[in-house]
């Protein structure tokens, strides 16, 4: 996603260089339709990512703040409980490397 976003931006700040630079209008609305274009590929990509990345954060959180530690509960699934928690710790990144 990274690369995806300076991609875009560095790309973006050309495209607005030559928006403003030309003086024809068939450049300007061709530059306009594509800044639109790109701008909205990186939201409908990162900003999402960005929201699903953030809480899975908490997550692990969550199954810790739960009630597993009550010895109703079987240690069997104590322990899986605890493999959860280790599992869900780690990072969640999107990369559009891999599909």
């Amino acid at each position: 996603m990274l690369l995806e976003y300076l991609t875009i931006s560095g790309v973006s700040c050309v495209e607005m260089y030559l928006i403003f630079q030309s003086d024809n209008i068939v450049h300007f609305l061709r530059g306009g339709i594509f800044l639109c274009a790109a701008l909205s590929q990186l939201s409908f990509y990162c900003i999402p990512a960005e929201l699903v990345s953030s809480q899975a954060l908490g997550v692990a959180d969550s199954i810790y703040q739960s009630d597993w530690a009550s010895p109703y509960i079987p240690d069997v699934r104590k322990k899986c409980v605890i493999v959860m928690i280790l599992l869900t710790v780690r990072t969640l990144e999107f990369l559009n490397i891999r599909y």
